[in-house]
């Protein structure tokens, strides 16, 4: 059987001498988190100096208890001098510690992991259509095992938000804004990030309204749009609204009345233009009749006492497009509350029989009652369990089954929760009153068992389990096969078998991990017999690691040749903009000799596609920036598809200025700028100078395309390009610039772009490395700290672009994570259908 070990040390050649009086040196100690919680089940490395302790070599890997503490007895035939404790922290840099022993007497190493200050950052994202409202979003870093347990937005206009972390805000005056986001994690750390927010904008408008059920008609409504508005010396001259049900109205009415014939589900639109030309809609959903609404609650009795009650309300429901305006509770003691209070408590005077009503009213004017009894009195409550060990053989004796055969008194009490601890560092949170449970090593646990009944009462007891010592055994291995590029598939790939692994007869493998050698893998799952694309030939270590159920764990490293790809095509294209129309040309693609292109799909980054056209021409709806792709297809197979930025702007005097920015070095936070795309729409014209604003207080003159350009800090640069032709067009285009880094190598690693944002199927990740073949994991995290998705790779020096799939994610905000032996970088995005 061959042992993965997490540690790998290098001790040199031990000196022979004659034996001496055997030493016996205890090691002991504790390992913690950063919040001062036990590090549980954690690999503490123990040697001794070869050097120096002559004819003993001692190298051994103990782990912490649940109380994280670990100790071990050193036994040798000679002296020991001095003793290296060795552990990983959480970014996987040694802690390491040596320690001097004395006349055999015990030593002690304690150790602090996952220690280190939190910081966060604000990134936002202006509407196109609405300058006023940006989308704010929030990016973090805290400690492993630390969280962010507190946040708040300050937008500087007197409004906070403490709910959410990513969130839309609307600025309705003029001005300069400093957006502050503050945390505080679960450990203690605080940190704030503030951004200056420039709302003031000559074309401003944003249309909004309201509206409310007329109660003495049937199925009539009344709107209200005056909280609409246009920007500083402008006005709304007019107001279309769309009722949904094909009726519409024009002109410029602020509240229109609509009766509608018939109920269902309605989508009201408002469109305003203010006199200087500012367009702004807005849609929203009405439900007409039918509406309906149902009051439902819970009651739970408060610890400490029998006749303090807390009901809650949360479980009424009420149909789409409706909420609840209103709650009045009846007590059934005389009490009552108004208002509309969701989870209310009540205090009663005596025990007994009570009934309790709860009547919700609906915006929709949905008003119903429910009613429910109640017992108020004395509980009690007894915890007590028994336990099993399963299948008493050497494999399978860790299993202990535990039965909960705790009671309650009084006819009208049930126990609600049950939380297990296994005293292995586990727990079981719930209600289950039988679980199974496996436990890794041998020895002696102490189970506790914590009950809670529906009327309040809560009692716990712990027992001893002794797990007896046994054996268990795995072996991992495969093999694989090549399927070789064909005409209707032009990559190479290898299909991998790992049937041939084996546990013991009344085991089973449950997890299987497998690298590619390319910087890629299956870090999750069990797949048995996995199919990986190679993009480039060569000779690859592919490793599988598995998992038993009963624990074990192997793993077994190959090489794999990938044979050369015969197949070879290459996606380009050129584009040339007048006005808001774009003409592109397919003519730079290029292909391997004997083959050719049977097919052609454009996108071109505003929902439109084309089909098998070389050099179609497309008209943009609006000026903007659109990403556009082009996918071919070759009579041998051959499939790729390229995408680049191009540039759609209404021309300022016949001349239309462009620039993107690239962060080419990280840690000396160097910009490179390329103005390429910018250009004249008149024949013959050309530009003759161009100067550049870098945000930070520098400029360069004359005509330079793509100048680079090193900032002093790292911060969100306002970049300006300004143009002169030789036909006299004179323009200026400013947008806002992100540099990143850091004086040490901390910064070593860092996310440059992430693109699209939001995202629907693919999310492209530019990623800089100071160094060269720097072993990373990118991976993804919703924000409750659940890994959805990760990947090794390997990262280049410089800057390289990760393809990552995001569709198979739900809908919202995520944490895109880098992470290496330099630290951990991330990033949020948000995922749209």
């Amino acid at each position: 059987m061959r042992t993965y070990t997490r540690f790998l040390f290098s001790l040199l050649a031990a000196i022979s001498l004659p034996v001496a009086l055997w030493a016996n040196v205890i090691v002991k100690g504790t390992v913690k988190n950063g919040g001062g919680q036990p590090a549980v089940s954690y690999p503490v490395q123990i040697a001794t100096d070869s050097l120096n302790s002559s004819g003993c070599i001692i190298n051994h890997t103990v782990y912490t208890n649940s109380t994280g503490n670990y100790s071990d007895t050193l036994k040798c035939s000679s002296t020991i001098a001095k003793v290296f404790v060795t552990i990983v922290n959480c970014d996987n840099t040694p802690i390491h510690h040596e320690l001097q022993v004395v006349n055999n007497q015990p030593v002690e190493s304690n150790f602090v992991i996952c220690s280190r200050p939190c910081s966060t950052t604000v990134n936002s994202r202006r509407s196109d259509s609405i300058p006023l409202a940006v989308m704010f979003s929030a990016g973090n870093e805290v400690s492993p095992g630390d969280h962010v347990e507190k946040f708040y937005w300050n937008f500087g206009d007197g409004t906070i938000d403490s709910l959410h972390m990513y969130v839309m805000h609307t600025f309705h005056n003029a001005g300069i804004y400093n957006v502050c986001f503050s945390i505080r994690t679960a450990w203690g750390c605080t940190s704030q990030n503030c951004k200056q927010i420039n709302s003031d904008s000559p074309h401003l408008c944003h249309a909004e309204f309201n509206f409310e059920r007329i109660q003495s008609a049937v199925n009539k409504f009344k709107f209200n749009s005056s909280q609409s508005f246009a920007g500083t010396n402008d006005n709304i001259v007019s107001r279309k609204w769309s009722f949904g049900d094909g009726d519409s109205l024009s002109g410029n009415v602020i509240d229109p009345e609509h009766q509608y014939a018939h109920s269902g589900y309605y989508v009201i639109c408002l469109t305003t233009t203010s006199a200087s030309g500012c367009v702004s809609n807005i849609c929203k959903g009405v439900q007409v009749g039918n509406n309906d609404c149902h009051p439902e609650f819970t009651t739970e009795q408060l610890a400490g006492s029998v006749t303090l009650i807390k009901f809650n309300s949360t479980s009424s429901t009420v149909i789409a497009g409706d909420s609840i305006i209103g709650r009045t509770w009846t007590f059934g003691d005389g009490a009552t509350l108004t208002g509309n209070v969701v989870a209310p408590q009540h205090q009663y005077a005596n025990g007994g029989s009570y009934t309790v009503c709860l009547t919700t009213l609906t915006r929709l004017g949905c008003e119903k009652t429910v009613c429910k009894p109640i017992v108020i009195g004395q509980v009690g409550c007894h915890a007590d369990f028994t336990q099993e060990l399963l299948s008493p053989t050497p494999n399978t004796g860790r299993y202990v089954k535990f039965h909960s055969n705790s009671s309650t008194t009084g006819s009208q009490d049930s126990i609600v929760s049950r939380r297990w601890k296994f005293g292995d560092g586990t727990s079981l949170d719930g209600n289950v009153v039988d679980p199974t449970h496996f436990y890794l090593q041998p020895g002696t646990y102490t189970v506790c068992l914590v009950i809670k009944s529906s009327r309040g009462c809560s009692d716990s007891v712990c027992k001893p389990v002794v797990i007896p010592t046994t054996s268990i055994v795995c072996h991992a291995d495969w093999n694989h096969e090549i399927i070789p590029p064909t005409a209707t598939n032009g990559s190479t790939s290898v299909r991998f078998h790992s049937q041939q692994s084996t546990t013991s007869a009344s085991d089973s493998i449950v997890s299987r991990r497998w690298t590619f050698g390319d910087g890629t893998g299956i870090t999750a799952g069990n797949v048995v017999d996995p199919i990986h694309v190679y993009a480039q030939p060569g000779t690859y270590t592919v490793c599988l690691y598995i998992t038993s159920g009963h624990g074990c764990k192997d793993s077994v490293c190959k090489p794999v040749v990938v044979p050369a790809n015969t197949f070879h095509c290459q996606p380009r294209f050129t584009s040339f903009a007048t006005g808001l129309s774009v003409k592109f040309n397919s003519a730079p693609t290029t292909i391997a000799a004997g083959d050719s292109i049977v097919n052609r799909f454009w996108t071109f980054g505003d929902g439109s596609t084309a089909g098998n056209l070389k050099d179609p021409t497309h008209a943009y709806p609006r000026a903007g920036v659109y990403e556009v792709c082009l996918r071919i297809q070759t009579r041998l197979g051959c499939m790729e598809t390229w995408c680049k930025k191009v540039a759609v702007v209404t021309a300022v005097g016949n001349c239309v200025p462009y620039f993107t920015a690239e962060q080419i070095n990280g840690v000396l936070r160097t910009m490179r700028f390329n103005s390429e795309p910018a250009y004249s729409q008149l024949a013959g014209d050309s530009i003759v100078e161009r100067n550049w604003i870098f945000g930070d207080g520098s400029t360069l003159g004359g005509n330079v395309i793509n100048p680079t350009h090193q900032y002093a800090a790292r911060g969100s640069f306002t970049v300006c390009l300004k143009l002169r032709t030789a036909a006299g067009c004179d323009t200026r285009w400013c947008r806002e610039v992100v540099v990143q880094g850091t004086d040490s190598t901390h910064g070593a690693v860092l996310i440059v772009n992430l693109y699209p944002v939001p995202v629907n199927t693919t999310l492209n990740a530019t990623l800089w490395s100071l160094y060269n073949n720097v072993n990373s994991e990118l991976s993804i995290y919703d924000v409750y700290g659940v890994k959805k998705w990760s990947q090794n790779k390997l990262l280049p020096g410089g800057n390289s672009t990760t393809q990552i799939p995001v569709s198979q994610l739900a809908n919202g905000p995520y944490i895109f994570r880098v992470t290496t032996i330099y630290g951990v970088v991330s990033r949020n995005f948000f995922k749209v259908q």
